[in-house]
């Protein structure tokens, strides 16, 4: 119950703290409409019973009861109806605001928490419960306390009245309560273990429903594959939820039954009484009322404690994410770690090992080298060598390494990551695919700064001009096929502008290029090739390749094997060597 009621407090701190007014506003408003119902109901009771009296019809006071009576109804509609606008706007904007501080989270972490499979499953849980207990949990708090107010009405006239009946009414609702938070566990043990299938399921969903796997999944068959799996996992699904359904349905019955039987003798009672004369027939209709309202509230009450202690289970897995930190954040947040640079003149590498979370063999090993401003690198090898796991690392992607990386005789680990990152300009090979139209894809890289001629340029520059000037609205066509007339381009198309877009950050001091031509025809590779020279004139150059033909420049090649340098060099002396990486040109060649 402790866990219970921090995570309740946190996430009720979180919530007041994202959006008081509609908070504030809905409490007022919930609380007053529930004392309407009693007003009513009091007011039914004087007119019913001046009736039995006799009264006159034109007596002042009938008249009054009677004219009160449509003002009350009326009036509680209208906080009905404003405390469901209300409801509704603090909805919409406690769910926003809570996205927004998890994706806020989410993008402190480092690339390490992105290749971890558990991270992913703690995003899915935490975005599952964002966008309905954070809500739930503040209309519950809410509601508890309403109904506690309004409550305290109905035992004032019950007290009145049968000061036994209290008892009967409470103690039922009570003793469930409690077997229903071991059900609630139980359901929440269910559904916590299930995250890792959710994803899975989710996944094969994808596999039959997205653009880039649609082609394969036809030409190999594989849909009713995919289905099946689908289908299993959604049945296994089921199956569990129709056991806890069927195990608090139960429960809920018996409970129900007996909860019946005590308040029949309740009403028993007052019939008795109202038979023999000694109570009015106003007065029974409002001790049915408060019977029944009592009885409700009590119920809600302790059934709203009950979803408190189950909607906490489900919100803790917010908390959890929220309160994930990884090397990344810890540097962020480190004083020592604010240097900021404006650009990158060195990069000088000692002793530098890395190896994967949750692996225990090193990708990289006793990596030791500078990079100067000015030179271009090649760093080839064999697919698994290390290559791209070495630029992610130079990048700043990864803080987990051994060693030492300094960037102008400063560590890398003392410079402020985003100053760093806007000195460096990079191609990926699993590039993005932004579904923007042809200029955002190319300017996003410069926070969307877009000038219209440094991108026809850049697009020029890569030979992308060309097929844009086809495309039906040119540079502002929408691209991709997520949304309304977006057209599709080919491999080669989209990595052509994935470099224009790695051009068009010419600010950047360091340019990465990882396997930036694996979707290029020859003639586009070379004059890529050339442009790549061009840009990297006065900055570091990084290129990664394994196709050696594409290496033939005035450059330094680092040649890495099961991740260690284990030559570097200029081309011919390379070659001449006869080494790892002459074999590596043949091996090509002869291919």
């Amino acid at each position: 119950m402790k866990e219970t009621y921090i995570t309740l407090k946190r996430i009720m701190a979180l919530a007041f703290s994202l959006e008081k007014k509609h908070l504030i506003l809905f409490l007022i408003i919930n609380t007053l409409k529930l004392y309407f119902p009693i007003a009513i109901m009091l007011n039914t009771q004087i007119i019913v019973n001046k009736i039995q009296k006799g009264t006159s019809f034109f007596s002042y006071d009938f008249m009054l009861a009677i004219a009160i009576f449509p003002v009350l109804n009326i009036a509680l509609e209208l906080f009905n109806t404003l405390s469901g606008y209300i409801s509704s706007r603090y909805s919409d904007i406690l769910n926003f605001k809570f996205s927004k501080l998890q994706l806020d989270h989410i993008n402190k972490q480092s690339l390490e928490s992105f290749e971890d499979p558990e991270f992913y499953d703690l995003i899915q849980r935490a975005e599952q419960a964002a966008g309905t207990y954070p809500f739930q949990i503040s209309m519950t708090f809410v509601n508890v306390f309403s109904m506690l107010l309004s409550s305290i009405s109905y035992v004032y006239i019950l007290l009145m009245w049968k000061w036994w009946t209290i008892i009967l009414i409470f103690i039922f609702p009570l003793i469930s309560s409690i077997k229903m938070i071991r059900v609630s566990r139980d359901e929440y043990k269910t559904m916590y273990n299930r995250t890792h299938f959710e994803r899975k399921s989710w996944y094969y969903a994808n596999l039959l429903n997205k653009d880039e796997y649609i082609k394969e999944t036809r030409l190999f068959s594989l849909e009713k594959n995919f289905l099946n799996k689908f289908v299993e996992l959604r049945m296994t699904f089921l199956d569990e939820n129709r056991k806890m359904y069927k195990r608090r349905s139960l429960f809920t019955f018996v409970i129900s039954f007996v909860s019946i039987l005590t308040t029949t003798v309740i009403l028993v009672t007052v019939f008795f009484e109202a038979s023999i004369g000694k109570i009015l027939i106003g007065s029974l209709m409002t001790y049915i009322n408060s019977i029944s309202s009592l009885k409700s509230n009590f119920t809600n009450i302790i059934n709203s404690f009950f979803s408190l202690h189950q909607q906490s289970l489900y919100a803790k897995n917010i908390l959890e994410l929220l309160n994930y930190k990884d090397g990344l954040e810890i540097n962020l947040n480190n004083e020592n770690a604010k240097i900021r640079i404006e650009k990158v003149d060195s990069i000088e590498i000692k002793n530098l090992y890395f190896k994967y979370n949750r692996t225990e063999k090193y990708a990289l090993k006793n990596i030791s080298f500078d990079f100067k401003k000015g030179e271009k690198y090649v760093i080839v090898g064999q697919n698994g060598s290390g290559k791209s796991t070495l630029i992610k690392i130079l990048l700043g992607f990864y803080h987990n390494y051994e060693g030492e990386i300094l960037i102008n005789n400063i560590p890398l680990k003392k410079i402020d990551p985003k100053s760093y990152r806007n000195c460096i300009t990079a191609v990926f090979q699993d590039y993005a695919r932004y579904q923007f139209t042809v200029e955002e894809v190319v300017s996003i890289s410069d926070n969307n700064d877009k000038d219209s001629l440094k991108i026809r340029e850049v697009t020029k520059e890569v030979e992308a001009e060309e097929f844009i000037n086809r495309l039906p609205n040119k540079f502002v066509q929408q691209l991709g096929s997520w949304f309304p007339g977006g057209v599709q381009l080919s491999g080669g198309e989209w990595q052509k502008l994935c470099i224009a877009r790695a051009f068009y950050k010419s600010k950047s001091s360091v340019v990465a290029l990882d396997e930036p031509s694996s979707a290029l025809d020859p003639i586009s590779e070379e004059r890529i090739f050339e442009s790549y020279n061009a840009l990297t004139k006065d900055k570091i150059g990084l290129f990664v390749t394994h196709r050696m033909k594409n290496i033939e420049f005035d450059g330094i090649i680092l040649v890495l094997n099961d991740g260690e340098i284990v030559e570097s060099g200029k081309q011919n002396d390379l070659l001449m060597k006869k080494g790892l990486f002459y074999k590596l040109v043949n091996a090509k060649k002869n291919f």
